[in-house]
């Protein structure tokens, strides 16, 4: 379908989004690090999922590739699907990073004034985070959220990543707001 209308929520995503603006808060050793950074956001819409033909899904695959503002050096990069119950109203985001963590969040959509809000959440007790044991011993990811709001040609993201590291608990959160481009 040409106007993505399959992908209910999600169709306000497909596409090209880049931002310039962005706001990173890391931990470091000593206390927090600060950086800007700029970012291109490809969303793709993929096939439909069936699920031991009992659930049906539709879904949109991502790509983020995101440099420093002060020295465009590669910070992240990040992959996953953004998939659609629509019998069950639930969204599903699904990412990995390379450092070899990945996570599983649920949520739901929200339509706005000509767009939609996400959000999504890692469940403790289902043990929604998988990451290498080099991880687990070093920065261990304890939770993640995420709020996505589209409106027009404009993407506003806040993600928090709860991490366990340098012997305490840390709120990294990511925050940008992105154009559309294609």
């Amino acid at each position: 379908m040409k106007n993505n209308e399959h992908l209910g929520p999600l169709k306000f995503l497909v596409g090209t989004w880049t931002g310039e603006g962005g706001k990173d808060l890391s931990p470091e050793p000593d206390g927090t690090e600060e950086n800007t950074y700029h970012e291109t956001i490809t969303f793709t819409p993929i096939g439909d999922v069936d699920n031991a033909e009992e659930q049906e899904l539709v879904g949109v695959q991502y790509h983020q590739v995101v440099h420093r503002t002060r020295n465009s050096k590669h910070l992240h990069d990040q992959s996953g699907y953004w998939m659609w119950e629509k019998e069950g109203g639930v969204i599903i985001h699904s990412l990995s990073i390379p450092r070899g963590v990945s996570v599983v969040a649920e949520g739901s959509a929200k339509g706005t004034d000509g767009g939609i809000k996400i959000s999504v959440a890692t469940n403790p007790e289902k043990n929604h985070i998988s990451e290498t044991s080099f991880m687990a011993k070093k920065a261990k990811t304890l939770s993640h959220s995420a709020i996505l709001e589209v409106s027009n040609a404009e993407l506003h993201y806040r993600q928090i990543t709860l991490v366990d590291i340098y012997g305490r608990e840390f709120e990294h959160i990511d925050e940008n707001t992105l154009l559309k481009q294609a």
